[in-house]
């Protein structure tokens, strides 16, 4: 977990246009991702960035996640995998 009020190196190498900020909401929300994290993040690292990219995501689709598997799932969809290979 990394809740730095900067971006993180890796958060700099993902969002390389503005500085490793997430810049659609109306204040730029640093990415404090680490090495470790999936190459799609959806949150689970407690980047405030990258879950509300994927919120965005969720929201866009209607789809609001309300149990584990639900979130298993949308989490799936946003990585672009198949739901049977897990």
């Amino acid at each position: 977990m990394n809740d730095a009020d900067e971006p993180t190196a890796e958060g700099k190498r993902r969002y390389p246009e503005t500085g490793g900020f997430f810049t659609e909401p109306r204040e730029p929300i640093p990415c404090t991702c680490l090495e470790t994290c999936e190459a799609l993040c959806a949150g689970e690292c407690q980047c405030l960035a990258c879950g509300v990219l994927f919120a965005m995501f969720c929201g866009e689709l209607g789809f609001y996640p309300r149990s584990k598997e639900e979130l298993e799932q949308a989490i799936w969809r946003y990585r672009g995998e198949s739901i049977d290979k897990h």
